[in-house]
């Protein structure tokens, strides 16, 4: 995802960037979970504040095309494809809600986890729920449909559209970064989770003991090694398609 847009300025190729950021995401959960969650932080609170500016201008730019105009010429008919359209295409991006759910695997590292996983779950599924839901709205409105099916980076298309007050250079920079911060918190955030299975397996003697071994920063040294060896592979050897 990261590359894919940053090849809008750079013709980067996909995977070797991806590689790149999984060494790089790595190296920060070895270093701890407070420097994991510090980037998580940022990265989170920057991405709301643009997808916010986004939504607020794309509602302005949708309600401007005319209620009844967006209806007819974008939402008729609803659900080509009925039931089968709409399930097949949960079944394809549910995995975007999965994020909120990987806070439960590093409960032993939060601070008062019975108030704040289930807090901080709730919280997640509203705004994302929210932001999906309007964004989504807002892409549909304001690009051509044809265009919007083939597009692999919608968002910084419509934000030429939608942020109208800022050149469009600076607009679609904004949304790009925004873009890369919501992929660089996914795999920083996966990568922090998933490795802690592997450490919980071994403390139940499920897979061989070295795997509970923690660093001098008290995170699982093999446990973060390994899931990001298996992330690599899963990179080099499959394609993007295949991934998804």
């Amino acid at each position: 995802g990261i590359g894919a847009y940053a090849s809008i300025f750079y013709d980067l190729p996909i995977k070797i960037v991806a590689s790149l950021l999984t060494i790089v995401f790595m190296v920060l959960n070895l270093l701890g979970a407070k420097k994991t969650a510090g980037l998580q932080r940022f990265l989170v609170f920057f991405l709301i504040a643009v997808l916010a500016l986004f939504m607020v201008e794309g509602l302005r730019e949708v309600f401007g095309i005319g209620a009844q105009n967006l209806v007819d010429t974008k939402l008729k008919p609803f659900a080509t494809n009925g039931i089968e359209g709409i399930l097949s295409t949960a079944g394809f991006v549910f995995v975007a809600y999965l994020g909120l759910a990987q806070v439960a695997s590093v409960a032993e590292e939060i601070k008062n986890p019975e108030r704040n996983i289930p807090l901080g779950m709730i919280l997640s599924l509203i705004v994302t729920t929210v932001i999906y839901v309007v964004g989504v709205f807002i892409m549909v409105g304001v690009l051509p449909t044809v265009d919007f099916f083939k597009d692999l980076t919608p968002v910084w298309t419509a934000s030429q559209a939608v942020f109208k007050w800022i050149p469009a250079k600076y607009g679609g920079l904004l949304v790009v970064a925004a873009a890369i911060a919501a992929f660089a918190s996914t795999g920083n955030g996966g990568l922090m989770s998933a490795s802690r299975y592997p450490m919980a397996m071994a403390r139940d003697r499920v897979i061989p003991r070295f795997f509970t071994r923690l660093n001098s920063f008290k995170t699982p040294v093999y446990s973060i090694l390994a899931t990001s060896a298996l992330m690599l592979v899963f990179i080099l050897t499959l394609s993007e398609e295949g991934i998804a």
